[in-house]
């Protein structure tokens, strides 16, 4: 049991990265400016936005966009596709860097919706946890790539 909730966690884990590998991709190819809000953080600043990113960011988010967003949608009789869709798409909306940047974060907000989706079933809390470490791993993995 615990092998195959191992082995869910790193296959959304790789389908969040590759979400958003190919989004930065596309939004780099057709508005390069869009992640140069990234290289104005001085060095001394970065500890603190790390934090945010791997911490904060994704404990909030998480609770908000995933677990209330869905669960208020299930509550209310929506579908599950429904609901992973708009919490997505708000998910997406509320970051709000660029229009461009909401864009990209909007295929990450999909497959972290899914696998909340996929998780809830069986334990709100457990999938609520699992998702976020999946988020938090992709926002690591964005901070290396953006501040290295």
């Amino acid at each position: 049991m615990f092998k195959n909730k191992l082995i869910l966690f790193f296959a959304f884990l790789a389908l969040a990265v590759l979400a958003q590998i190919i989004s930065s991709a596309i939004i780099n190819l057709f508005s390069p400016q869009t992640f140069d809000h990234i290289q104005h953080i001085p060095s001394t600043k970065l500890f603190g936005r790390l934090m945010n990113m791997i911490l904060i960011a994704p404990l909030i988010e998480t609770f908000i966009f995933q677990f209330l967003g869905i669960e208020i949608m299930m509550r209310l009789q929506k579908s599950i596709i429904f609901a992973v869709i708009v919490s997505s798409v708000v998910f997406s909306i509320c970051h709000t860097y660029s229009f461009h940047y909401m864009i990209f974060v909007l295929p990450v907000g999909l497959t972290l919706g899914s696998y909340y989706a996929l998780l809830r079933k069986e334990n709100t809390f457990l999938a609520y946890l699992a998702v976020c470490g999946v988020h938090s791993f992709v926002n690591l993995l964005a901070f290396i790539v953006n501040y290295s």
